[in-house]
């Protein structure tokens, strides 16, 4: 890498294991499909704030946004992402340490609608 100063706003993360958060937020996009499908079909409307679909309700959306997050981070990278990766000859992503702290919040939000969810009605979705 030429000068450590230019990538001083960004943090790199190796590909497979972006394209693996990208893989996850996919495979529980469907997973609390699924379950929001099943609950929301089984029970009253009347009786879904006493359900764990306000609950699956919210983790769904965090990780709607998440995924798109990321697809925006991979897919759009700005101009002074692009030179710098050029530059430096980057093999893996490049995020702004704002985009970090976003993803770090956004994944520990996640963390915790898992956490309710499951301390709340005893549903598990974690996903490996």
């Amino acid at each position: 890498m030429s000068d450590n100063s230019d990538l001083a706003q960004y943090y790199t993360i190796n590909f497979e294991k972006f394209m693996e958060m990208i893989k996850q937020t996919a495979v529980l996009y469907n997973v609390l499909s699924t379950l929001i499908k099943e609950h929301v079909t089984a029970n009253d409307i009347e009786k879904w704030p006493d359900t764990p679909i306000p609950e699956l309700s919210g983790y769904f959306a965090a990780v709607c946004e998440l995924h798109r997050y990321l697809d925006d981070i991979i897919n759009n990278p700005t101009e002074e992402e692009i030179e710098l990766i050029i530059k430096n000859e980057i093999k893996d992503v490049i995020v702004s340490l704002s985009d970090l702290n976003a993803l770090n919040i956004m994944f520990g939000a996640l963390q915790e609608f898992s956490d309710r969810l499951y301390d709340r009605h005893g549903i598990a979705t974690n996903v490996q």
